[in-house]
């Protein structure tokens, strides 16, 4: 009981205590409701005459009796009413803590969740922007080159006129920027005849020399200076022939005549032949 309570229980019972303290007053309130021996003088009030001066009414025995009985019974009730709203307290502070405890794990939780996203997202990024980069270099790097593609742009073999024929692979091959590597590669997909037969007997290394290989197929079919040289000698115009036309003709036959022997860019070479 409160000091309150117990000021509310001495007064409604017209007694006055001797001490304002909780203790002093429980015990006073004790006193009234518990018989004392006849020897003991009553802590509540300092005589039977100051109790008459207050208006105290004398009480029999058996209403006593039943008056403690129901004060102790009320006491009891109002110890057990503060144990419960002290433990109901106790009960809320600790619920309190728990879902405060809760709501911090929570909200850390949602916080570590933000940045593990902001991270992925980050990485995504990085991620789509290094494979754009390395899109755009695939995309300003040249094709891969491939041998099939490459054949098919090639002349088709002529054993009649080989040296036109070898001519005019050159030609093909530096307007599409081949390999000069890839060259014998791509001219022995073309070969038929006597120049496949002389490509089968030269040697590995040999096959993949393009001037190797193109020396052998010119020495296969006799292509030497002298059928440079005579055809030279003996050009003429023909009758339906412009005489540009003719000195193209010309032009073309004495650069192979040179060529084949070496004298197109030596100067000694080519006064020795003339």
């Amino acid at each position: 009981m409160t000091v309150e309570q117990l000021r509310y229980e001495l007064q409604a019972r017209n007694l006055t205590p001797l001490g304002t303290a909780k203790p002093d007053l429980q015990q006073a309130l004790l006193a009234v409701v518990t018989p004392l021996p006849p020897d003991q003088p009553s802590p509540v009030v300092t005589a039977l005459g100051d109790a008459a001066e207050l208006g105290a009414r004398p009480r029999t025995s058996l209403g006593q009796s039943n008056s403690a009985a129901e004060l102790q019974l009320q006491l009891r009730r109002l110890e057990l009413e503060e144990k419960r709203l002290e433990a109901a307290e106790r009960q809320y502070h600790l619920e309190a803590t728990e879902r405060k405890y809760r709501i911090d794990k929570e909200l850390e939780a949602e916080e570590k969740k933000q940045q593990r996203q902001h991270v992925l997202e980050i990485n995504r990024l990085e991620l789509a922007a290094q494979t754009d980069t390395a899109s755009a270099d695939d995309r300003h790097q040249a094709p891969a080159f491939r041998i099939d593609t490459a054949v098919k742009l090639i002349p088709k073999f002529n054993e009649h006129d080989v040296e036109s024929f070898l001519l005019s692979f050159e030609r093909t091959a530096q307007l599409n920027k081949f390999p000069e590597d890839k060259y014998a590669a791509i001219l022995q997909a073309n070969l038929t005849g006597k120049a496949l037969k002389v490509f089968t007997e030269l040697s590995v290394e040999d096959c993949q020399d393009y001037p190797k290989l193109k020396e052998a197929l010119l020495t296969a079919y006799a292509v030497v200076p002298e059928v440079y040289g005579k055809p030279f000698r003996n050009l003429s115009k023909h009758h339906s022939e412009t005489f540009p036309e003719l000195a193209f003709r010309l032009g073309v036959q004495f650069r192979r005549w040179l060529e084949s022997e070496g004298a197109y860019d030596n100067t000694e070479k080519l006064r020795e032949l003339f």
